[in-house]
């Protein structure tokens, strides 16, 4: 039986104090997601690192053996986590005129010196995401020819309701959730049957049940107003349709010029 001091960790997914159990008694193996190495860091940045060396030194102090393993994001973090947008890391190369690995290395260099600074212990392991690849590789293979994955836009994505006890101690930022919903929403890269199915992935999480939505009805007069725009529109009479776009407006209704036609959605 262990004779270690017991301690306490607030568990997200019950919201209680509980103690810690480590799986093998008197070794903790502690896993900090680490920096994308394309800029400084800030010191909102090193806050969170702090706050992980506080804990590794409390269980340390506590007797603990613990493996720390922090990753380094040397390639493949986009811009957006709606997963759009350029790699952070050719960003910076263009910006700063030096190689990817070069940009890496430098900032990877910088940011351990900063913690280094603010007297923080370095992980045992690091591990870069770019001398991983074939590992994730594999791994996403696995996972495809298990059934847990689907497909959107060109990328492979786990299917989180292969675990039902996804998410549950994440208590889901729904506010967040609903940012990135919205910014993949108004991503031109992705295709409208991407978008649909990506949205439809999303809401078997936050239970929306969006296929249950439909759009509101207008008023036959309104109806009529768009179908008269139109009518102008085609006869190059921008000046009748744009005047009939801001009478709409007016009434709720916003107008969007596709190449299938117009759309509306009332506001």
């Amino acid at each position: 039986m262990s004779t270690l001091p017991p301690i306490r960790l607030h568990n997200t997914a019950t919201g209680e104090l509980e103690e810690l159990r480590p799986i093998e008694p008197g070794v903790v193996r502690f896993y900090t997601c680490g920096p994308t190495v394309y800029n400084y860091a800030h010191l909102g940045n090193l806050r969170t690192y702090v706050s992980e060396d506080i804990i590794r030194r409390t269980l340390e102090a506590s007797g603990y053996r613990v493996r720390h393993v922090m990753n380094v994001t040397d390639v493949g973090h986009l811009e957006s986590d709606a997963d759009q947008g350029d790699d952070k890391m050719a960003i910076a190369a263009k910006r700063e005129q030096r190689s990817p690995w070069d940009i890496a290395r430098f900032y990877e260099d910088v940011f351990f010196a900063d913690c280094a600074k603010l007297g923080m212990l370095r992980p045992e392991v690091v591990c870069r995401a770019t001398e991983h690849v074939d590992h994730m590789q594999r791994m996403i293979r696995k996972l495809e020819a298990r059934g847990v994955t689907y497909t959107a836009g060109g990328n492979v994505y786990f299917d989180v309701h292969a675990f039902p006890g996804y998410g549950k101690m994440a208590n889901l930022d729904l506010t967040k959730a609903l940012a990135i919903l919205w910014e993949m929403a108004r991503d031109t890269a992705l295709r409208p049957p991407d978008k649909l199915a990506l949205v439809r992935e999303m809401d078997r999480v936050l239970g929306f049940d969006v296929d249950a939505f439909r759009r509101p009805e207008i008023a036959e007069p309104l109806r009529a107003k768009i179908r008269e725009r139109e009518v102008a529109r085609a006869a190059k009479q921008w000046q009748a349709a744009d005047a009939i776009r801001d009478e709409l407006a007016a009434q709720g209704i916003q107008l969007m010029d596709t190449a299938d036609g117009t759309d509306w959605y009332s506001r």
